[in-house]
């Protein structure tokens, strides 16, 4: 069984780019409502397309110290 940790990981370097709520299984911030803030915030890089927020993974590994395979 893999750890949370690990899935995390997984989901961060197999993908480009993720959606907030992506992130909500994984409490990384916290609570939904935590995410979004913080992608207000600017705290998690992000940007618009239209509705749809896209967070690129790269630099959200970069904060978390994940090392992309």
């Amino acid at each position: 069984m893999t750890s949370q940790r690990e899935r995390l990981e997984k989901l961060l370097t197999e993908n480009v780019a993720i959606q907030p709520e992506d992130l909500v299984p994984y409490r990384t911030f916290g609570s939904r409502n935590k995410i979004y803030q913080a992608c207000g915030a600017q705290e998690i890089e992000c940007f618009r397309h239209g509705k749809l927020i896209i967070i690129p993974t790269a630099p959200l590994r970069k904060k978390l110290g994940i090392e992309a395979a």
